[in-house]
């Protein structure tokens, strides 16, 4: 298992061992544990699959069709396969923490599941795709932060993934109010012309006992049913993590302890259907389940279960000279339970899209339609449980090639929502490629965030933690969150390859979202009620806060990038800086996320020789406070790896996860607003 995490069960060493074989029958390995825990993997790939050999990186969620990285409209970040396949990874996250401007948090006392964060704004406000289909908002269907990261969970396996774009920075102009704060697009392998596939089993122990195990396996296998008109991809896991014992930071400085046990399953299928050379139809379904057992200490246990089905049927055509139309149609349908408490959430999205290249103007058009659906237990509402809403939208870009040096973008999307009316949000964008070395690039896009079905209506009380005694209240008054992003950044690539990278960010909110105390029964605030008006004497709701429009805040960055070789040696660097402050209203001058203000991650790959090599990994992350209020110092944490390849088709490696025992913090509760790694 990759990128094994430091948790406040105890400052943790991991050391990993993973070997990978393939295309060998009945190849088994022997793990051999001396005096250090370690972990084991193995992978396996059928016959007859050729290495991917990246010409140059293409990417397609900046514009909605495929461009070059450098003539991208948008900062972006491309992780290649040839990088996915380099280390163990077991996740989706594990892939994204070295990405500059990403957070990504340590598992959720709620949920067990990891969050992530793009400039410091948290999975409320990023956008998953999934070769371009939205992941659904499992979030609607849970609350008190069991949904928290739970989507992450929903992705297929790292061994089925080809790229993986990342947008940062408002994409509200082509994806709607989901992708206010940037976007993650997963795109996966397409049908293999062989039948091959990967199947991978690992397990992982820790230093420290208390901090329990975690087993995982997961596959993947593709390959042609008729010729090359008809082809399958299956792909599947399951994951299972234990901890014996995990201090847990709640509101006021709080500390509990607890055991937790968590697992996950997923399974994927898809069928590609190629009717003509000019028309492809797939369709795919998967399943994603969870089953997280928490206890505390001397109290009784307690669990929630999250199931999640998806179907979607896309169709792509191409019209020749440029044309092409992408459409699909896809249905998710999410189930939650923790003891009587049972609801779920359901999505139907339609969207279509046409790419036209008419001279100097690449056009991009569509429209897109979401309806969605909340269904709750009556006793966490005060009206009827099951609540709707649709929504569509009209959208389309330009990109206009002004000369061959230099692009403009201009974007427009009109949004009509059934609860909030009408709204347009623009962006223009420029991408002057001044030198064959030089790209410089940036623009102004604008950000619409409506709020969430539970959000918007104040007769919803959703548990919010204080042992069961706290509510987060709906409020029917809220208005949408707009945004304005501005950014300018510049690429420096020679010849040798050496790229360099710097881009600054600013982004002005109005009427952003967030939650105030509006009553506190635990212990009383000068000006606000202590009776909260629920429940009876003997247990007395402790506080309640409700969603609000804060009238104004701001978030600044700077994003620094250095990707270099020295002959056999491959160097990688990132530096993040972000900034957040509350501008107008109440708590002027406050942050409203707790990511930390400095991130820098280093890189090493070291080729020996054509066999073994090794590498190393660096980040370093300023002091800030988790959720909880809590401090969490600053910190550096180390990483080594080593790989050996026997042949083409098996590879062994060995990964010390934390070098130097490093704790740095406490686990808490996530809501998908802003978290903090610990």
């Amino acid at each position: 298992m990759g990128q094994l995490k430091n948790h406040a069960a105890g400052g943790l060493t991991c050391l990993g061992f993973w070997a990978a074989f393939m295309a060998g029958p009945g190849l088994a390995q022997e793990l051999v544990l001396e005096e250090t825990p370690v972990s084991e993997e193995t992978e396996e790939t059928g016959a007859g699959e050729e290495p991917i050999t990246m010409l140059d990186q293409l990417v397609v969620s900046a514009s909605g069709y495929a461009q070059t990285l450098p003539d991208a409209p948008a900062t972006v970040s491309v992780i290649d396969g040839e990088q996915i396949n380099s280390k163990p990874y077991a996740s989706v996250t594990d892939v994204l923490r070295d990405v500059p401007g990403v957070v990504v948090s340590a598992p959720s006392a709620r949920s067990g599941a990891e969050t992530i964060t793009i400039r410091g704004l948290g999975e409320n406000y990023v956008l998953t795709l999934v070769d371009g289909r939205p992941v659904g908002n499992s979030r609607e269907a849970t609350y008190n932060g069991f949904g928290s990261g739970q989507s992450w969970s929903y992705l297929p396996p790292p061994s089925a993934i080809e790229r993986i774009e990342v947008i940062r920075g408002p994409m509200s102009s082509l994806y709607g109010s989901a992708a206010s704060g940037g976007v993650i697009n997963i795109i996966t392998k397409p049908v293999s012309d062989v039948w091959s596939g990967t199947l991978t089993l690992g397990t992982s122990t820790y230093q420290d006992s208390d901090a329990g195990s975690a087993n995982e396996g997961r596959f993947y296998l593709s390959g042609p049913l008729i010729g090359e008109r008809l082809g399958l991809t299956l792909y599947g896991s399951r994951h299972e993590r234990s901890r014996k014992r995990m201090q847990v930071a709640g509101r006021g400085g709080s500390i509990t302890e607890q055991a937790q046990d968590v697992e996950r399953k997923s399974l994927g299928a898809r069928l590609t259907w190629a009717i003509t050379d000019m028309q492809q139809l797939d369709f795919e379904t998967s399943y994603n389940g969870s089953d997280t057992k928490t206890v505390a200490t001397g109290g009784t246990p307690g669990g929630i279960k999250l199931k999640r089905m998806n179907y979607s049927l896309s169709h792509r055509i191409s019209w020749g000279n440029g044309h092409e139309t992408t459409s699909f149609l896809s249905y998710e349908d999410v189930d939650f339970s923790n003891g009587d408490n049972v609801s779920g959430y359901d999505m139907l999205n339609l969207n279509t899209k046409t790419n036209m290249s008419l001279g100097r103007h690449d056009l991009t058009f569509g429209m897109d339609y979401i309806d969605e659906t909340t269904r709750h237990s009556p006793n966490r509402v005060n009206v009827d449980p099951k609540m709707t809403r649709w929504q569509w939208a009209l959208f389309g870009e330009d990109n206009f090639h002004l000369t061959d040096d230099l692009t403009l973008t201009l974007g427009l999307r009109h949004d009509q929502n059934e609860r909030y009316g009408s709204h347009v949000t623009p962006r223009l964008y420029a991408v002057w490629h001044a030198t064959p070395s030089l790209t410089i690039k940036g623009g102004v896009s604008g950000g619409y965030k409506t709020p969430t079905l539970k959000q918007a209506d104040s007769n919803i009380f959703e548990p919010s933690g204080g042992d069961g005694r706290a509510r987060d209240q709906g409020n029917t008054d809220l208005k949408p969150e707009t945004s304005t992003n501005y950014e300018i950044g510049a690429v420096w690539e020679s010849a040798s390859g050496v790229q360099l990278g710097l881009t600054a960010y600013h982004t002005r909110f109005k009427d952003k979202i967030e939650r105030e105390t509006i009553c506190n029964n635990e212990a009383p605030i000068p000006g606000l009620p202590s009776d909260c008006g629920m429940n009876g004497p003997g247990d007395p709701i402790k506080w309640i806060s409700q969603y609000v429009n804060r009238d104004a805040a701001e978030l600044n960055g700077v994003e620094m990038t250095a990707d270099f070789s020295v002959r056999d040696l491959d160097v990688t660097f990132n530096y993040t800086y972000a900034d957040s402050k509350i501008t107008k209203g109440d708590n002027v001058g406050e942050t409203f996320n707790s990511s930390p203000r400095h991130i820098a991650n280093l890189g090493l790959d070291w080729t020996v020789t054509d066999k073994f090599s090794l590498w190393g990994n660096a980040q370093y992350r300023s002091a800030t406070t988790d959720s909880g209020s809590n401090q969490i110092g600053e910190h550096t944490i180390f990483d080594i790896g080593a790989d050996y390849s026997f042949n083409d088709n098996a590879m062994l490696s060995l990964a010390v996860y934390n070098v130097g025992d490093k704790s740095f913090g406490l686990t808490h509760y996530n809501d998908g607003g802003a978290s903090m790694p610990v």
